[in-house]
């Protein structure tokens, strides 16, 4: 085997004889050249003449592997036990263990290109993926935990071929049925593919709905991420990011909720290091979801950019007048306490959350259905926006729907 500066590892539950070469060449097709399988490793050509390697465990060394990480994450000292808990659950019950191989180089577009393939392939079989310094990351990035014990998810849940959210003989709730017919009609009634029995969905069952200020921290947090990236596409004038930075700190006091990664996150792009700002920027549509459930924000649609000027005014500030404060501030201020009241923001109810976001987990469906079956979406959808869009929900439900896409078949 030939030598590679790096190597991920994903693991899964999956079907046996599981096909992994189409989904490879699925999700890489518009990055290679060629792709053959090799026994129990899978070689991928990109154009620039280099390649990846992805070696698939046999069973026996699957087993052993993973029985080695439950004896090594088991004893890091983690502050959420059910997290812990329940990554040891995802290692019993996976039975896939993939290294993939591959060379980084100074195109950091090429690098990016190649680990987003990788985190749409963990989605698309409800894996999660080990870097090489041992840090675990969920499959919509998230860090589970890394060797210091440090975590920045709430919750994590095993997924596996038959879980809770997979079981055929799963019995939704009179709500769920309500919402499901509510949603699979708004469907119909535009000509868009739907699956009337899909069994993962969000639900009071398999959801926990944030708090106002878990939803506020992280909305700021994705505001101040896709703000300073957007403003700052080129080198960054650091005079100006510190103004910019001052402004927003000062207004929501949102230092306490940043996490060390996320501050190396803010100094990397500060300090003109290497990062993906174009996905930083998509950020924003994420924000609108929150936006929306925090009472701020019609909600948005899929297809069209949200309108960034009107959320600097609610958020940061007003470009007409730099006298005025903005509005989510002035919402939330106590003139007599002069500090900023989360009572003040009125959120959505729990069940029109889980009912926006059952539709958009249906339109993901429709788009991923297209792509399965090499059809054009014929209805307007843009992508980033739709999966920025659905991490909200993810975040804001603490639900991951892990949906494997070799299982969607269409429903006309």
């Amino acid at each position: 085997m030939k030598e590679y500066n790096t190597c991920i590892t994903m693991i899964s539950s999956t079907e046996d004889n599981f096909d992994f070469l189409n989904l490879f060449k699925t999700d890489f097709k518009n990055y290679i050249k060629g792709i053959e399988k090799k026994e129990n490793s899978i070689i991928i050509s990109f154009f620039d003449n280099t390649t990846m390697e992805i070696k698939i465990a046999n069973s026996e060394k699957t087993q052993t592997q993973l029985s080695g990480m439950i004896n090594y994450y088991s004893k890091l000292d983690i502050e959420n036990k059910e997290v812990l808990e329940n990554l040891i659950r995802q290692f019993q019950i996976s039975n896939n263990l993939m290294y993939i191989h591959f060379d980084t180089n100074n195109d950091d577009m090429r690098t990016d290109t190649i680990i987003n393939c990788i985190y749409e392939i963990a989605r698309e079989v409800g894996g999660i993926l080990i870097y090489p310094n041992l840090s675990i990351f969920t499959n919509t990035g998230e860090l589970l935990i890394s060797k210091d014990g440090k975590s920045n998810v709430k919750s994590f849940y095993a997924s596996a071929k038959k879980t809770k959210l997979i079981d055929d003989n799963i019995e939704f709730s009179d709500e769920d049925r309500e919402r499901i017919e509510k949603n699979v009609n708004f469907l119909k009634d535009r000509n868009i593919p739907y699956k009337e029995d899909m069994k993962l969905i969000p639900s009071k069952s398999n959801t926990e709905l944030s708090d106002v200020e878990m939803i506020y921290s992280n909305l700021i947090l994705d505001y101040i991420l896709a703000t300073m990236s957007a403003t700052f596409p080129g080198e960054v004038n650091q005079e100006h990011w510190d103004d910019i930075y001052f402004i927003i700190k000062s207004l929501y006091a949102i230092e306490p909720y940043m996490s060390d990664d996320y501050k190396d996150l803010l100094e990397d792009i500060r300090n003109n290091r290497p990062v993906d700002k174009i996905k930083m920027t998509w950020l924003y549509e994420k924000c609108a979801i929150s936006m929306w459930v925090l009472g701020l924000w019609d909600f948005p649609n899929q297809y069209s950019e949200c309108d960034v000027d009107r959320m600097n005014e609610i958020l940061f500030s007003n470009e007409n007048n730099k006298d005025q404060l903005p509005d989510l501030f002035l919402k939330m201020l106590d003139p007599e306490k002069k500090e900023l009241k989360f009572s003040n923001l009125q959120m959505k109810s729990y069940e029109e959350i889980l009912e926006k976001a059952d539709l958009l987990n249906r339109y993901k469906w429709a788009c991923d259905n297209a792509k399965v079956n090499n059809e054009e979406v014929d209805f307007k959808i843009s992508m980033p926006i739709l999966n920025n869009q659905l991490l909200a929900f993810y975040q804001i439900l603490n639900w991951n729907p892990n949906i494997p896409i070799k299982n969607i078949e269409k429903n006309k």
